[in-house]
């Protein structure tokens, strides 16, 4: 899970977090001659746990000690996404990272040439498209969002949680990016 091809960056305008803070370590792992499988933001952002499904495993939590933890962990995030974004929930970029590595069927991916830029301005972290002598990935361009969710709520919250309250968080998502054109 790491960088964006599409969409704004977390970091930087075109710089995701991970990638952005060390990309020479990025770089050693393009050059490795790895089966490279790249999960970037633009489809880690449809991934969203929902408001209302945090506040209910925070309501659990005063019971039950394992959803008092996905709550504060979720929770924190949500507050994040909420006091940055204004989005109601939270981005959950790695688990989508750990789905498609249980199931590839749930994405589409892409055949690609990638590079990242290692600079020290604006576009560290960056990745670069067609980059001479880059890394050939398979990266994921969509991902089935609401199967996604359903696949973490059964294998996770599924004492606390109900699929269908899960579920809304890919429509949430796509409202939100509609609402916020990168």
């Amino acid at each position: 899970m790491g960088g964006t091809v599409g969409v704004r960056g977390t970091q930087t305008r075109w710089s995701e977090f991970n990638w952005w803070g060390d990309p020479e370590a990025v770089e050693v792992v393009l050059s490795a001659g790895l089966d490279i499988r790249l999960v970037p933001l633009d489809v880690t952002r449809r991934i969203v746990v929902p408001g209302d499904a945090v506040r209910a495993l925070r309501e659990a939590g005063h019971t039950d000690d394992e959803a008092r933890f996905w709550a504060d962990a979720l929770g924190f995030y949500m507050d994040f996404h909420r006091g940055y974004e204004g989005l109601d929930g939270c981005v959950v970029n790695d688990p989508l990272a750990v789905a498609l590595a249980a199931d590839q069927s749930l994405a589409t991916w892409r055949d690609m040439r990638i590079g990242i830029s290692v600079s020290d301005d604006e576009r560290r972290g960056a990745i670069i498209l067609d980059a001479v002598g880059g890394a050939a990935a398979r990266v994921a361009t969509t991902v089935r969002a609401g199967d996604v969710l359903t696949l973490i709520t059964h294998r996770v919250f599924t004492p606390w949680l109900t699929d269908a309250l899960v579920r809304r968080g890919a429509e949430q998502a796509a409202k939100w990016l509609e609402e916020h054109p990168q």
